[in-house]
């Protein structure tokens, strides 16, 4: 399983149900996607600085608002059956700006975490890309199998242990903040960078099944939230070590 959207891409089109025998369009090409991706990567960007920037007068509260609607927003482009070029943006710019804020509030109390974590989501996703390109790793179905029960299963204890950080539970690390906390929070880690080979797997074969070039808009989406994922699994993983090491 790649990120539930891409897979919702391959899969429509492979069975034909996307198809209008009548309808003319561009195929999908790869550059398409990776301008897509760009595109949304800027938006993620100005919304990380104003979240990071403003993290200090908005406070906490306002963060939670962030994640919440980034995660609607999110949830929308999934499930929403034709792909909206805004939608995707503005998610960027959301989860950006929740990305940005909770980066700032670690970072206060950990200094170097958020930068740290940035460098290691970027060289993560930079080193799966190339040994994918090289055929190094590659996404089976067995694989595929594998990631999809641990990572639905993985994403279910995060909720869970979210719901319980809002009321306090471990200075608010919920499950994390516990003697497995490090141990689960590099679970995230790996199930995240497992997650990209899946996309750049998944991308490939939306590809090669040439669905419509519109599409790319909501591929590059789903690495976008892969990417950010992985991130904030980093982000957490660092500032666990940091604060064991206090």
């Amino acid at each position: 399983m790649s990120n539930p959207v891409i897979e919702r891409v391959v899969g429509e089109y492979s069975l034909g149900s996307n198809l209008n025998s009548g309808e003319q369009v561009r195929p999908l090409t790869l550059d398409a996607v990776i301008n897509k991706a760009i595109i949304t990567a800027i938006f993620v960007g100005v919304g990380a600085i104003a979240g990071w920037t403003l993290a200090p007068a908005i406070g906490f509260g306002t963060i939670l608002l962030l994640a919440l609607g980034g995660l609607a927003l999110g949830l929308i482009n999934t499930f929403k059956r034709e792909v909206s070029p805004f939608l995707v943006m503005a998610y960027g710019l959301v989860q950006g700006g929740f990305a940005g804020g909770i980066s700032y509030a670690l970072n206060l109390q950990y200094p170097g975490v958020a930068q740290q974590a940035f460098l290691g989501a970027s060289v993560t996703f930079g080193t799966v890309l190339v040994l994918y390109a090289f055929r190094i790793v590659r996404s089976g179905p067995k694989f595929l199998r594998f990631l999809q029960y641990a990572v639905i299963s993985y994403l279910v204890f995060a909720l869970i242990s979210f719901g319980f950080a809002l009321f306090g539970m471990n200075e608010g690390w919920g499950f994390y903040g516990g003697s497995f906390g490090l141990l689960f929070a590099g679970i995230g880690v790996v199930l995240a960078t497992l997650s990209l080979i899946a996309d750049f797997g998944a991308i490939e074969a939306a590809v090669e099944l040439q669905v419509p070039e519109r599409e790319a808009w909501r591929l590059a989406f789903g690495v976008t939230v892969t990417f950010i994922w992985l991130y904030i699994e980093l982000l957490r993983l660092l500032s666990l070590l940091a604060r064991s090491n206090e």
